[in-house]
């Protein structure tokens, strides 16, 4: 059982360290919107730290599931190859997923709230996004700098297995039968980090019971918030008329048309919305 502790200690420091980065990936988003959380003092900007650690274990079981593939009972864990594939994968995963936070550091000057899953059908129907790509890129220069010196902390101080105290042992049915028990026990932990222990699943809405509504994004994470709005249906542009219908009925264009001629003078349009209230 002496190996499979080693790859249980690997598994909660890599979780543990994944719970301090997002802590940084929130510093850094309220450093850059501190204007917009002004009201909240030293005292309660800590308390939401801590309480945003809730909604970051949550992204992070749902986002790192796979690592459960390293804790199954056999021999197969000790391999180096399959240990850096796996670290590779870790790295990946949780680069990707972090980087959303630090795209909404600077998103949400925008949008005033954090990204969610509509933001996938946003580039995937607007080529305009993917043209504006590199000036965001030079327009907010320092996100992508800080973002590539943490994630170059993340990859250097990312914990990996010591092979030192890895042993030749045999596997018994018994340590066979305690390592299934202990993967149940871990993947129950797992799901309940990410769905909680009310009656409903852990959501969005559950940040307003630590905080103003206001203070919600600084609460939760990207990763929560675009995990969270998966399933949510967008609404469908609905068409009741043809174009031609809609023109027998009312048409706003109108061309005006004189026997004598056009006379080239200025022309003036004032175009008035909702400002019945302030006509005297």
């Amino acid at each position: 059982m002496n190996n499979y502790w080693q790859h249980i200690l690997l598994f909660t420091k890599r979780f543990l360290f994944l719970i301090i980065f997002y802590a940084i990936s929130r510093l850094f988003f309220y450093v850059l919107n501190a204007a917009y959380f002004n009201d909240i003092s030293w005292s309660e900007l800590i308390l939401l730290f801590i309480a945003g650690i809730r909604f970051d274990v949550a992204a992070i079981a749902f986002t790192n599931l796979f690592l459960l593939l390293i804790l199954f009972p056999g021999a197969y864990k000790n391999n180096i190859t399959l240990q850096k594939v796996f670290t590779i994968l870790f790295l990946v995963v949780n680069c990707l997923v972090i980087m959303t936070n630090f795209i909404d550091a600077r998103f949400f000057d925008f949008i005033n709230k954090r990204s969610t899953s509509a933001i996938f059908s946003l580039m995937g129907a607007n080529r305009d996004t993917w043209l504006m790509l590199p000036r965001f890129i030079v327009d907010y220069w320092y996100v992508v700098l800080v973002f590539l010196i943490v994630m170059a902390g993340f990859v250097k101080l990312t914990p990996v297995l010591n092979f030192k105290k890895i042993i030749n042992e045999k596997m018994s049915w018994l340590t066979f039968s305690y390592q299934i028990v202990i993967v149940a026990f871990i993947s129950g932990l797992l799901l309940l980090g990410f769905r909680g222990t009310g009656l409903k699943p852990l959501g969005i809405t559950n940040a307003a019971n630590y905080t103003a509504l206001k203070n919600v994004p600084l609460v939760i994470n990207t990763p929560f918030s675009i995990i969270k709005t998966v399933e949510n249906e967008n609404l469908n542009e609905q068409s009741y008329f043809k174009t031609d219908t809609l023109h027998k009925i009312y048409n706003p264009i109108h061309r005006l048309h004189s026997a004598s001629g056009f006379n080239k003078k200025n022309i003036v349009i004032f175009i008035l919305e909702s400002s019945q209230n302030h006509i005297k």
